[in-house]
């Protein structure tokens, strides 16, 4: 038997293996077969629109090789619960580009009427920069924006986020990095409306080490910064959610205040962390309403050891700044309950929350992409090893390692992890 051969048959064997040891939900359609408990994403960020929800994570994270040049995957749900395979929305383009693997953070927003990708990517001299793509749809194509990063050339920057003050000005705000000043910080800075290029120089929101829930970590002298996000409070407030590490143990999120309900600020912090604060290891949120007007925010947890899943919680607005109200549930449908059965309503207004056990459950997973490359990724469990088959247009096959962490506690914490 040729090599080639042979080794297809065992990429197979691989996947049809993965396939009996999956479990699909009897209930689960199948146009969406996977829950969140199957998909590994670091920073989820989930866009509802025309009634589906769209969560993006970079391909890397599913391959359990996040420096892997993998682009930006999109999963797809009518109803929170039950999620599509991924689809490649973003291929990261080979000339004329400055970005490199590993992609961070890719977030997409609905700006005037286009959809803006804002993600970060390794590969200048000045170390990480954002970069905003576009496209006319949520699934893509996205397309970069501009010639060069979006971030200062001199700046080892990452976690870009969009806001728009009520005047229509717009800001793009990001994480000037630890790595590059050991005290994180925020900066936000003017951009033109069509989101290519800055306008001025960047200004100084805060740093990290003004928040009194923060703990110095990777080293005694750095602190870090990472994903913010904005909400505008039904009192006018402006609030921001943001990411370092807690004291006592772990990632976690805390919460800015700004006085004057503008970027500008002054900038308040909340004493205590928003999330995170007993242990629970999670962060890099975003929030959003789902079809029937909850607030809900989606972050991952826990924070490294290749287990990292996308969990959905309740939040409420307790006068000026945000309340974790407990994990989503997904509401019961009323006839089903009334029968002694339960089942989650798939209405796009029905409310629903992602499954989240302790550890994930193996399921394959396949890709749709506009390339020539097509995948077969295993996704397996802890403390298993994956081999993912990549198989090229002349059908020969190429093993990938993609290996998950020998110990379900271990959490590697690098720059490239956050």
């Amino acid at each position: 038997m040729k090599k080639s051969t042979l080794l297809l048959a065992l990429a197979i064997t691989l996947c049809g293996s993965a396939l009996l040891h999956a479990e699909t939900p009897a209930n689960a359609p199948a146009e969406f077969p996977l829950t969140l408990a199957d998909i590994r994403v670091r920073d989820p960020f989930i866009l509802p629109e025309g009634g589906i929800y769209y969560l993006y994570a970079q391909g890397g994270n599913r391959a359990h090789n996040d420096n892997g040049d993998f682009g930006v995957e999109v999963y797809k749900s009518r109803d929170l619960v039950h999620w599509s395979q991924p689809k490649q929305v973003f291929v990261r383009p080979k000339e004329g580009f400055w970005g490199n693997p590993p992609i961070w953070a890719p977030e997409v927003h609905k700006l005037d009427g286009a959809y803006y990708m804002f993600a970060t990517f390794a590969g200048r001299a000045g170390g990480r920069g954002s970069q905003i793509l576009r496209a006319e749809s949520p699934e893509g194509p996205f397309l970069v924006v501009g010639d060069e990063a979006n971030t200062p050339a001199e700046q080892t920057a990452l976690d870009a986020t969009p806001f728009i003050d009520p005047d229509g000005t717009h800001w793009m705000v990001y994480a000037h990095e630890w790595a590059q000043i050991k005290d994180g910080t925020y900066l936000a800075v003017k951009m033109k409306n069509d989101w290519s290029t800055r306008i001025g120089d960047p200004v100084l929101l805060f740093k990290a080490s003004q928040g009194p829930w923060v703990r110095a970590h990777p080293r005694a002298d750095t602190y870090v910064t990472d994903g913010p996000f904005f909400h505008r409070m039904k009192n006018g407030k402006l609030v921001m959610i943001w990411s370092s590490f807690v004291k006592g143990h772990g990632y976690g999120m805390g919460q800015a205040i700004s006085e004057s309900g503008t970027i500008a600020g002054p900038w308040r912090h909340v004493e205590n962390p928003f999330f995170g604060g007993d242990g629970e290891d999670g962060g890099h949120a975003m929030i959003f309403r789902d079809f029937s007007g909850d607030l809900l925010m989606a972050l991952h947890q826990p924070n490294g050891g290749n287990r990292e899943r996308a969990k959905i919680f309740r939040l409420k607005e307790d006068g000026d700044h945000l309340v974790v109200d407990g994990p989503w549930t997904p509401k019961v449908d009323a006839n089903a309950a009334a029968k002694g059965t339960s089942a989650t309503k798939t209405s796009p207004a029905s409310l629903a929350a992602a499954r989240s056990p302790a550890s994930p459950t193996a399921r394959p997973t396949t890709i749709a992409t506009t390339s020539s490359t097509s995948r077969c990724m295993c996704t397996t469990s802890t403390r298993r090893s994956c081999t993912s088959w990549v198989s090229n247009t002349r059908g020969s096959p190429t093993a990938i390692k993609a290996a998950t962490s020998g110990s379900p506690t271990s959490t590697a914490i690098s720059s490239a992890t956050f």
